[in-house]
């Protein structure tokens, strides 16, 4: 039997408010036409998805600490690159979050994730409220080996609530392919608020930050000399696949803005 718990509205523009849970009660073995199978026991996402990284040939380098973290990535791979010959964007912004993922949920030498970030979630959850990436030109240029791919991940600032991530992807070559900055907020679960960082780990990570900063996003307007009439846009409905815990996903937003860009470039 299954139970659809809410209606799914895949319409808003910023993100599904819903989501639907299919509850399959099943036993631990069950048998279809003489052949068992073992079904696995309850794991969390988190859980799963850190599992499933772990299985990979992604590694962190022993010598990561919970201050500064080392992840060794194998290279992009063959349907990173795009029709143009070019890594695809979306390529490198998922090279960079899985990397990070490894380095937030993977103990280094001295027994501790990158900036505690394992510990810090226990019973809160983080909201990505700012991203920005710089890629360089190296990133497309074909004499450039792109494997094996070393992502180190450093403090960048702590506030009161959110702190941020600097994530720098180098080539063999020594050339930096992309910075990243991930301004992350803890939000308690309850309120669906943010919430302030424990005294003891900002007081630990504070003095480590390389930027004097929030990374914060400029709102932005449309020329003054535009109307709205004028200006070329791109309506899109939020997917599914877009959305993370009922949220759509930050990722998302990058590939909604390419998607926009083209078209508004060939209307002008």
């Amino acid at each position: 039997m299954s139970r659809l718990k809410d209606d799914l509205d895949f319409g808003n523009p910023v993100s599904p408010s819903q989501c639907f849970i299919v509850e399959l009660p099943l036993p631990p073995t069950h048998q279809f036409h003489n052949v068992s199978v073992q079904t696995a026991q309850p794991q969390s996402v988190q859980e799963r998805r850190m599992a499933q990284l772990t299985s990979t040939n992604l590694s962190l380098d022993p010598s990561s600490t919970c201050h500064h973290a080392k992840v060794i990535h194998p290279g992009l791979p063959p349907q990173a690159i795009d029709r143009f010959g070019n890594p695809s964007t979306m390529s490198l912004v998922m090279l960079a979050r899985m990397a990070r993922q490894v380095a937030m949920a993977t103990r280094g030498h001295d027994g501790r994730c990158f900036m505690e970030t394992d510990r810090l979630r226990e019973g809160h959850i983080t909201f990505m409220a700012a991203s920005q990436y710089n890629i360089n030109s190296c990133a497309y240029e074909p004499e450039e080996n792109k494997y094996p791919l070393h992502v180190t991940l450093t403090v960048g600032h702590v506030g009161r609530t959110s702190f941020s991530v600097v994530t720098d992807i180098t080539l063999p070559s020594g050339h930096v392919m992309l910075t990243v900055i991930n301004q992350i907020i803890l939000i308690d679960p309850t309120t669906r608020r943010p919430t302030q960082l424990p005294d003891h780990w900002r007081e630990h990570y504070g003095p480590l930050c390389v930027r004097k900063q929030p990374l914060i996003v400029p709102k932005q307007s449309p020329p003054d000399n535009a109307t709205i009439g004028d200006l070329p846009y791109h309506r899109m409905t939020v997917a599914w696949s877009d959305t993370d815990d009922q949220h759509t996903n930050y990722t998302s937003y990058i590939r909604f803005a390419l998607d926009a860009l083209y078209p508004g470039l060939r209307k002008g």
